[in-house]
């Protein structure tokens, strides 16, 4: 649940779900691949520990659930007063 400091809660516009997520453009990636298989004379990397990330812009922020794309300008009115206790 995506949330202001004042307690308001995020509710898409368009399917009501409550958790907004950045989409990030540019970004650097680097990933410990812990379990590595070789199948049919191809490496796999099969399993990876956690990712660590540097640099990145952010593209657009949207819906989690159905990915309606939130402009800064709207971002105000998606955020109501709520009774949820999740």
């Amino acid at each position: 649940m995506t949330k202001l400091s004042d307690g308001r809660v995020f509710e898409c516009p368009s399917c009501g779900h409550h958790i907004l997520e950045e989409v990030l453009g540019s970004v650097t990636q680097y990933s410990p691949i812990v379990l590595y298989e070789k199948i049919d004379g191809e490496w796999i990397p099969e399993d990876y520990g956690d990712a660590t990330f540097e640099n990145g812009d952010v593209v657009r922020i949207q819906c989690s659930n159905c990915g309606e794309v939130i402009p800064e300008s709207s971002l105000e009115e998606c955020f109501h007063e709520t009774t949820t206790t999740q």
